[in-house]
């Protein structure tokens, strides 16, 4: 018991360590998330409908 109780207090002890960010860097970093995978959507949707107009051409 007293090596599970130890483990938890190394974890708080390298928790209190920790340099978190600030709310405006996570803001930054969510936004850029966000506009990265609309911009991938974006692009396989592009991708998507081009090859569905070429198979529905050629299956014609």
């Amino acid at each position: 018991m007293n090596r599970i109780t130890s483990y938890f207090r190394g974890v708080a002890t390298e928790l209190r360590k920790v340099q978190w960010p600030t709310a405006k860097t996570v803001a930054s970093y969510f936004l850029s998330v966000v506009l990265g995978i609309t911009f991938a959507a974006a692009v396989v949707a592009l991708l998507d409908f081009i090859f569905n107009r070429a198979l529905v051409y050629l299956v014609k």
